[in-house]
């Protein structure tokens, strides 16, 4: 019998952020992490309010990223504790240019940014450090986008695709209401 070396899982994580969309202003998270850049679906996904407000949508995007990569950390950890950890960066999606900027190269100019440049600073040292390693994602294919808005009747249908998920069943919310009355008005 042989042993076969297992190979350290890559992590790919997709990070969004809509803007003040919900009433109290504030603005909403998501992110996902799959294994490797396959059709598989993710382990982990979160879609949460944020705590605070953010007073533009490059400060919700970075408060996104800030979650994703101490989540991160969280996962790279476990992967090292159980002999699957991995020397490359963890890859991060983001879909806005801003917060990709502040996260990669900050230039200094912190009059615009200084009330949440600390959360820049974190998420650049994890990037100097080679824990993450952020890329640029168009929105049409952010998968965390369907973590963060409404994406009407069509919406779960996309999402499930973009997620690689068995797509056979086109899903649509109105026939489905309709089903579900007309089951229960029949006796």
């Amino acid at each position: 019998m042989t042993d076969k070396a297992i190979k350290a899982p890559q992590l790919i994580c997709y990070a969004d952020a809509a803007y003040m969309n919900h009433a109290d202003s504030k603005s909403h998270t998501g992110y996902l992490l799959k294994i490797d850049d396959s059709d598989g679906a993710p382990f982990h996904a979160v879609s949460s309010k944020q705590k605070g407000i953010t007073l533009s949508s490059c400060q919700a995007e970075v408060e996104s990223l800030l979650e994703l990569t101490k989540e991160i950390i969280f996962w790279r950890e476990l992967l090292q504790e159980i002999g699957l950890g991995s020397d490359e960066p963890t890859i991060i999606r983001e879909d806005n240019m801003a917060a990709i900027t502040l996260s990669k190269a900050f230039s200094g100019n912190t009059k615009r940014v200084k009330h949440f440049l600390l959360r820049i600073n974190f998420i650049q040292e994890a990037v100097k450090e080679e824990l993450i390693m952020i890329e640029y994602c168009p929105t049409e294919e952010m998968i965390a986008d369907g973590l963060t808005k409404h994406m009407g009747s069509t919406g779960p249908y996309l999402f499930s695709k973009l997620l690689g998920a068995n797509t056979d069943v086109k899903y649509s919310a109105k026939s489905y209401s309709l089903k579900l009355r007309a089951k229960n008005t029949i006796t």
